[in-house]
């Protein structure tokens, strides 16, 4: 059984120089609003981005781990993404190559509760 929410974005258009800032914002932006309410407090980071001139919220961890995950997600997405427009296989598409699109998706894992099956198997904790 699929337990999930989908919520689609509008269209995001933004040149090839502004995407890694453009995914660092938004991925920063949707971290930082997941994060509250969990068990875990974050402290909050304002950022404010000179090249899309606004500014985002991110979560701050002491260790940097959620900025050294999402920025090797931002680097992989915007590796395949210059991959995918040097290469001329548009050509199933009306697009051209200069103005390629891409989808991103994230997705997030919570746990379900264990529940007692018939009152009788309870599980441990």
């Amino acid at each position: 059984m699929n337990n999930s929410e989908e919520f689609m974005c509008p269209e995001l258009r933004v040149a090839l120089c502004h995407l890694k800032e453009a995914l660092r914002c938004l991925l920063h932006s949707v971290v930082f609003c997941r994060s509250l309410g969990a068990h875990n407090v974050v402290t909050p980071m304002s950022i404010y981005s000179e090249q899309l001139e606004l500014g985002y919220v991110k979560c701050y961890s002491p260790d940097l781990s959620i900025d050294n995950l999402i920025e090797t997600r931002i680097n992989a997405f915007a590796t395949l993404f210059e991959r995918e427009l040097a290469i001329p296989t548009h050509t199933h598409t009306n697009v051209p190559p200069s103005q390629g699109t891409a989808e991103l998706r994230i997705g997030f894992y919570v746990p379900r509760a264990k529940r007692a099956i018939w009152g009788i198997f309870k599980p441990p904790g």
